[in-house]
């Protein structure tokens, strides 16, 4: 349970510490529309790493 934790927990940081950076760089809608891709990313690596540890 504590892997599952380190994982989703880790992905969704990543992700809001990425977002953050953007719109200190970049106008609010570009920062938005640049995050789609790294969202979906983000989502399949969870999905990913969940998978394998299940799979294990």
């Amino acid at each position: 349970m504590l892997q599952v934790t380190v994982i989703v927990v880790g992905h969704v940081l990543g992700t809001v510490l990425a977002h953050d950076r953007a719109l200190a760089l970049f106008p609010r809608r570009t920062a938005v529309i640049g995050q789609i891709p790294l969202l979906v990313l983000m989502v399949v690596y969870t999905v990913v790493g969940l998978l394998l540890l299940f799979a294990g």
